[in-house]
């Protein structure tokens, strides 16, 4: 059976792509039945659909696609808040270090928690009374 585990992230800051916000995700699996072994699961996809506004705020959509071989409670994604941002003005690049702000998460299809972490935004997708098996997007 497949779950939705989009998420809708809104993000105010300048047009930022940290080093490894937007590409392959840091997710790890919650709750595996021996101990949170990576090998337990696997991201079988990943998919970024992003919105730049006018005020340089972002609409991200992520659809993630774990298959997990041994029960877990679903999977943290962890999204770093500093890094560079490139851009041009008048043909002319630019480097500099950026900071993101997270104002809405939504997230289709299960329960789900977030936090801050060692300079992550932590989201938790799952249910602690629930394990996962199988394909899950």
């Amino acid at each position: 059976m497949m779950k939705n585990f989009k998420k809708g992230l809104v993000m105010a800051a300048i047009v930022f792509l940290a080093a490894g916000a937007f590409t392959a995700p840091k997710a790890h699996a919650a709750g595996s039945a021996n101990g949170k072994s990576p090998a337990d699961y696997t991201a079988t996809s990943y998919h970024v659909d992003m919105d730049v506004k006018s005020n340089n705020a972002m609409l991200v959509t992520e659809t993630i696609t774990v298959d997990f071989y041994a029960p877990h409670h679903g999977i943290f994604r962890y999204i770093p808040l500093e890094g560079q941002a490139y851009y041009k003005v008048n043909n002319k690049a630019f480097e500099t270090n950026r900071k993101m702000r997270i104002d809405q998460v939504k997230v289709a299809g299960g329960p789900f928690t977030t936090r801050l972490e060692s300079g992550n935004f932590v989201i938790q997708i799952g249910d602690a009374n629930k394990r996962l098996s199988g394909k899950h997007t």
